[in-house]
């Protein structure tokens, strides 16, 4: 079948990027013609990347699938008239430039996040008769405005109220619904999406940070070999809350021998950096963005991973794609989770938890893995790799979607018209 993916973000980007990029290659490998439309690689640092120009649209091969990429403002910092030019301009590139490419598709996987995506959607969808099943990875327009989207309190009602119309849209216009936590389908439903069209399909790891891979020797960051080495691999942002691991480790700094490496870039890094500093922690070491091939050996050198994120009411309904990741990848984390992905934490046995935004519990929950000591932590490392094999694995989450875009390319076919008798 003739499937196609919609999604501003496709590899090489990390993280939430990755997702449609294996879903793409996995339905190729399947036997199926895909075709992507996307936008050009610019997060998380809001740069073109290396090997990339910016061009109205560039069409490519890669690894059997169809990939159009279509032109839009790079950013990815905290201005939301920023954010509104990077969203706006990929909608409306991927709905002039891109939609030739969809035409004839039996049907099409969108990636929900952000919101925009619904007008090339639904141009899809209405001028090409092309159904489309919605994966719901943020809850829209929640999200948006717990980021601080907007500033004044008129603009934002009034945003809100337009957002809210427009997501409800959006909602109602697909074939299907995919949510990936249970938390979601409950929201989903308040908001008066039949549940008929609700189907849970969480999300499957970055296949290529989370393989199996030679650790990069501990030498590299001068860690001897009975010390703790923890790693922090994302986004530096607000939402992340990773003040409390810094405090957190300033707390246990005299009683517990613990590395702490930061891999990634976002806003916060730099009040991060002046905090860790601020607190004299000289085994915190901040590594900037890491090549996304080179973090599988360093995912394989640390004893303990760290997934955070500040309790909102969204994020109790919220599933970072790092937890996916890191169960993959057969270590344990520290979950500073609230909600879903708590629970996911604890189910797995790998996680040891913590509270959001609390110093005092996130030093306890690295006292208690230094004490449990690199061969208890390997061991709940291999009970989350099977918890991830048994739930979250790229084949499971596939069969999926390709049974709901094969339902939702039933809605195309032609049905036989009603034979009307007539009289003579």
């Amino acid at each position: 079948m003739r499937f196609g993916i919609l999604s501003q973000w496709f590899d090489p980007e990390p993280g939430g990027g990755a997702i449609p990029g294996a879903l793409a290659r996995a339905l190729a490998s399947r036997g199926h013609e895909v075709t992507v439309l996307t936008g050009f690689p610019n997060y998380p640092n809001g740069e073109i990347y290396p090997g990339y120009s910016m061009r109205p649209k560039q069409d490519s091969w890669q690894d059997g699938v169809r990939l159009r990429r279509v032109a839009l403002y790079p950013s990815h910092d905290t201005s939301s008239a920023h954010r509104v030019l990077n969203y706006g301009s990929f909608a409306l590139s991927a709905t002039t430039l891109g939609l030739p490419v969809l035409r004839g598709l039996d049907a099409i996987w969108v990636y929900n996040s952000p919101a925009s995506i619904a007008a090339p959607m639904w141009a899809a969808k209405y001028l090409l008769g092309i159904p489309h099943v919605l994966h719901v990875m943020d809850l829209w327009p929640d999200s948006i405005f717990l980021s601080n989207f907007g500033s004044r309190s008129l603009s934002r009602g009034l945003s809100r109220r337009a957002l809210d119309k427009w997501c409800s849209a959006m909602y109602h216009s697909a074939a299907t619904v995919a949510y990936v936590t249970p938390g979601l389908q409950k929201e989903l439903a308040s908001r008066g999406v039949p549940k008929s069209k609700l189907h849970y399909v969480p999300v499957w790891a970055d296949e290529l940070v989370s393989k199996t891979a030679e650790p990069m020797p501990r030498s590299t960051w001068g860690v001897g070999d009975s010390e703790l080495l923890m790693l922090y691999a994302g986004a530096l942002g607000a939402a992340q809350g990773l003040d409390s691991l810094i405090e957190g480790l300033a707390l246990i700094r005299e009683k517990v021998r613990v590395t702490c490496l930061l891999a990634g870039s976002g806003t916060a890094a730099a009040s991060l950096q002046a905090l860790a500093r601020d607190r004299g922690l000289d085994n915190v070491r901040f590594l900037g963005q890491v090549p996304r091939d080179q973090m599988p050996g360093i995912m394989a050198a640390a004893d303990l991973h760290v997934v955070t994120l500040k309790k909102t009411p969204l994020s109790l309904i919220t599933m970072p794609s790092k937890i996916q990741t890191t169960l993959a990848s057969g270590k344990p984390f520290i979950a500073a989770l609230s909600g879903d992905a708590r629970e996911v934490a604890v189910q797995s046995g790998a996680g040891i938890t913590a509270n959001p935004g609390d110093p005092e519990s996130m030093a306890q929950a690295i006292t208690t893995a230094a004490e449990l000591g690199q061969s208890q932590l390997a061991l709940k490392g291999l009970a989350g790799r099977a918890h991830y094999r048994d739930t979250y694995a790229l084949d499971i989450g596939v069969d999926r979607i390709e049974s709901l875009l094969i339902g939702a390319a039933e809605i195309r076919k032609p049905r036989n018209k009603p034979h009307i008798l007539r009289r003579r």
